[in-house]
């Protein structure tokens, strides 16, 4: 196992996985500019070794969003609220297009761009004390980057509401609307949840999830399902005819004869 760090995020490889650790209880795990470039790089240095990445936190709290000094506007820093939201999105986006599955663990708050952040991770594990909200609006920002991610995981009027009051939903609600996988109890639960997951996905070929991942949210981001299935054939037929496929089936078809 390697381990790196700043003041505010860490950062632990072990022999498949890489994780990435908010580390600033007393900011709430605020994604400032310097978190958000650390995360990023972090993201763009995944290599072969690494079949998955997950994002956690240290503390009760997973993150309360951005930094807040950094979008103050004063004489001296007019431009930074645009690098801090240019970069995040970027971030958002990076996680998505990674090769490998994206596991989030939360527990606690994940608010703002903390929801963002959760809701842009492939698959996600909460506790049952964790809750999520697009609180910018009561601060009078309304979330307009973290809605990409949360809307295209929650319902449309849910999503709306949550832009428009500012109020939070528990870990139960956002598993029965489809943005949590699963919600365990205590971090313990989730941590035994990742650990099983991690397990099962590195029992697969790695091209293959690779592939797949691509597809999956390209395919989805299309405007009709026609279109979907014309961009999914192709990849299908491609995938079919790699190796690891075929000796797939091949004992498939040996085992059936025993």
């Amino acid at each position: 196992m390697n381990s790196s760090a700043t003041s505010v995020l860490k950062l632990v490889d072990t022999h498949n996985s890489r994780r990435l650790i908010l580390d600033s209880p007393r900011t709430i795990n605020a994604l400032s500019l310097g978190v958000i470039k650390d995360m990023l790089n972090a993201v763009r240095g995944l290599g072969k070794e690494h079949r998955c990445l997950i994002i956690s936190s240290s503390s009760k709290n997973f993150s309360g969003g951005h930094n807040l000094k950094e979008l103050k506007v004063d004489s001296h820093n007019k431009s930074l609220a645009s690098e801090v939201f240019t970069l995040s999105s970027e971030l958002m986006l990076s996680l998505k297009k990674a090769r490998v599955p994206v596991i989030g663990l939360i527990d606690g708050a994940a608010f703002a761009a903390g929801c963002q952040l959760a809701a842009s991770c492939d698959i996600l594990l909460a506790t049952k004390r964790s809750t999520f909200a697009l609180s910018g609006i009561k601060l009078g920002l309304f979330c307009h980057t973290p809605a990409v991610a949360v809307g295209r995981c929650l319902p449309q009027k849910v999503t709306f509401e949550m832009l428009c009051t500012g109020d939070a939903i528990s870990a139960e609600t956002a598993l029965n609307y489809g943005m949590v996988n699963k919600v365990g109890e205590n971090v313990e639960d989730i941590e035994k949840m990742c650990d099983e997951l991690v397990s099962k996905i590195c029992c697969y070929d790695a091209e293959v999830i690779a592939m797949g991942k691509k597809e999956f949210y390209n395919q989805m981001s299309k405007l009709s399902e026609d279109e979907a299935y014309r961009s999914a054939t192709p990849v299908m037929e491609e995938n079919a005819d790699l190796n690891v496929c075929q000796t797939g089936i091949s004992k498939f078809f040996e085992k059936k004869k025993h």
